[in-house]
């Protein structure tokens, strides 16, 4: 939307869900005869899922066509797991910012292409597990550093 010439709001939705690699330890436990519970060992596999992406953010032009762009990101962060220990996680909205520099040209009959680079930062997320291990150990999920680049080049009609 444009605010006036050179001042624009936007929002972006993913409509498709962005995956991790799935994560999987397995714990060993000590027998009786060495100190342990003696107990199978416990295999634990872990993956999220990032969806429902959205963002929103607005966008400063000079009249040469170049940008200046930032906003804030939020997305649900979905879980799924496979624990023997019986624990599970809960699900979380994930929330951070992005920041944006680019160039965008008019065409005919109002077209227009664009260029952007990006940076997107997420805040850090810890979920704990809902049940304790038996050793009374909390088990924790931890996002963190979930940061980069992306770039766009898009093409465009107004309206």
């Amino acid at each position: 939307m444009h605010l006036n010439d050179n001042l624009r709001l936007g929002a972006s939705y993913v409509p498709y869900a962005l995956e991790s690699e799935t994560t999987e330890s397995t714990q060993t436990s000590l027998t009786a005869a060495q100190g342990g519970t003696g107990e199978a060992d416990r295999s634990q596999k872990v993956q999220v899922d990032l969806e429902n992406l959205a963002s929103i953010y607005i966008s400063l032009y000079h009249d040469t066509g170049f940008f200046v762009k930032a906003g804030a990101l939020q997305g649900d962060l979905v879980t799924n797991e496979s624990l023997d220990s019986g624990s599970s996680y809960g699900n979380a909205t994930l929330d951070g910012v992005i920041a944006g520099v680019g160039y965008e040209k008019d065409l005919d009959s109002g077209l227009f292409i664009r260029a952007e680079v990006s940076y997107v930062d997420y805040d850090d997320i810890s979920l704990t597990a809902t049940t304790q291990s038996d050793d009374s150990h909390t088990n924790k999920i931890s996002v963190k550093d979930l940061d980069g680049y992306t770039g766009a080049l898009s093409i465009g009609k107004t309206f």
